[in-house]
């Protein structure tokens, strides 16, 4: 791909990131996926977010309209329907075509442009980084259509998991590995005093298993802190919901951060699937030398990283029992705190960092012909 001239590789993002970049507020590299490595050391990678194809309130008509009767008629389908319209206007497609090549970094974004490719309206080549592109519940049929948009695109995972249910579903199909890692200088130990002990939970991907962690959570615990934007059934006088979503920034990074550092432990509940659910906070609080109550699913992105007692502590999917037990264990031994914490940074640092993925990136960029 050397010889294709001034033409970029280029990323879609979808949006909040704009803001990151132009924003005075600093910021981890994490979802950018090697873009900001690979832009610093001068490699040709530029990249759009969704705003700029679509901005907020100019969506067309008919876009919308495609979008509300796919959620109608067709709720298995992983990505907005109503977007190919966005990304195939005339002038989407001429600055997409002008790329060397299109970097998805959503399913909607990948199943769009696959759509698209498969129309002849994209003729450059798509990576797709693809997390739960073919969810376990769906029927013969639906699996066949989407793995017929898939083999228009050039897949990669950022899990062991996932790219083993996706070489059964798509044998002979190369299926690129990018390890996702964290930005360790941002993600890193410091001061951690808070005016009274808790433990943290995060996330917002509809894998997130609250109500068996308010299951599990036990009137003798110190307070629990979720932060999410979906909704947590239950209540409890020592769990507290937070708002908290990434793309509008409710929390900064800076203050997520030092959550993180404050907390007694990290706790992430899943249900089960193949997606690499949780990867991204896991990985953050273990950058943070936090010990981690992680559900092994699937998904599970590395288990050579992710080692029972050593790194994490691991439970059953959807098993509040075995998290109550994990949190019994995590309150009553600062030592096995202190000692999985400290082996969790060491992995973050030797292997799954930023700078490990952008170099990933590269080299799947580089080798594909």
């Amino acid at each position: 791909m050397a010889s294709s001239g001034s033409r970029r590789f280029l990323y879609l993002f979808k949006a909040g990131r704009r803001e990151r970049l132009s924003g005075p507020d600093e910021f981890p590299s994490d979802f950018f996926y090697g873009y900001i490595e690979l832009r610093a050391g001068g490699y040709p990678v530029d990249y759009l977010d969704e705003r700029d194809l679509a901005p907020e309130g100019q969506t067309p008509h008919f876009s919308r309209l495609v979008a509300r009767l796919a959620a109608r008629f067709a709720p298995w389908l992983p990505f907005a329907l109503g977007y190919c319209f966005v990304l195939g206007r005339f002038q989407a497609r001429r600055r997409l075509n002008q790329s060397r090549a299109l970097i998805a970094t959503t399913n909607t974004f990948g199943y769009c442009l696959a759509i698209l490719r498969r129309l002849g309206l994209i003729r450059v080549p798509v990576y797709f980084i693809a997390m739960g592109a073919i969810p376990l519940e769906l029927s013969g049929w639906q699996r066949r259509i989407l793995r017929w948009l898939l083999g228009a695109t050039r897949l990669v995972v950022i899990s062991e998991g996932e790219r083993g249910e996706l070489s059964r579903e798509l044998p002979g199909q190369t299926i690129h590995l990018l390890p996702f890692g964290v930005d360790e200088t941002f993600w890193a130990p410091g001061p951690c005093e808070p005016s009274s002990p808790f433990a943290l939970a995060i996330g917002n991907d509809g894998h997130r298993d609250w109500a068996a962690l308010v299951a599990a959570w036990r009137p003798e615990f110190p307070l629990l802190k979720i932060l999410t934007s979906l909704p947590v059934p239950g209540s409890a006088p020592n769990i507290e919901v937070v708002r908290a979503d990434w793309r509008h920034q409710h929390l900064s990074d800076a203050q997520i951060r030092n959550l993180v550092r404050q907390a007694l432990f990290v706790v992430l509940p899943l249900r089960q699937t193949v997606q690499p659910s949780g990867q991204s906070v896991c990985l953050q609080a273990m950058s943070c030398a936090k010990a981690v109550i992680l559900s092994s699913i699937l998904g599970l992105w590395d288990r050579q990283a992710l080692r029972h007692e050593e790194t994490c502590l691991l439970v059953p999917p959807a098993d509040a029992g075995a998290l109550t037990l994990a949190v019994r264990r995590l309150l009553g031994d600062e030592s096995l705190r202190r000692k999985i914490g400290e082996a969790a940074r060491q992995e973050i640092v030797s292997r799954l960092n930023a700078l490990g993925m952008s170099q990933q990136m590269r080299r799947i960029l580089e080798d594909d012909p």
